[in-house]
């Protein structure tokens, strides 16, 4: 997912996984700061809320590719707000990358 942010023109730095606890995916290159990347599986607001549910726990700042997804931009920005409705506690930003739109919340 590191190379489909560097297309995008977000150069990131991708960090070494450990049994021992959560760690987030990459940090932005030249920065401080962590980014958590989900790809949920399934074009449903369950799969959506359960990546934004659990990208929390490793990183204030989550990027979502939901690009392989039959997912418009309207029901996005709709499952995005149902789910800070309920997870959106200790977010800075959240980037929803989508199959021509992207959403950056806030």
């Amino acid at each position: 997912m590191a190379e489909r942010l560097a297309a995008l023109g977000i150069d990131v730095h991708s960090v070494g996984r450990t049994r021992l606890f959560r760690t987030p995916d990459a940090f932005v290159v030249g920065s401080d700061q962590t980014l958590e990347m989900k790809a949920p599986e399934a074009p449903t607001f369950n799969a959506f809320r359960r990546a934004v549910r659990t990208a929390r726990q490793q990183s204030p700042r989550l990027v979502l590719f939901i690009d392989e997804l039959a997912v418009s931009e309207d029901q996005a920005v709709l499952w995005l707000r149902r789910s800070l409705g309920r997870y959106g506690g200790g977010y800075l930003e959240i980037l929803v990358v989508g199959n021509g739109f992207g959403i950056l919340w806030p």
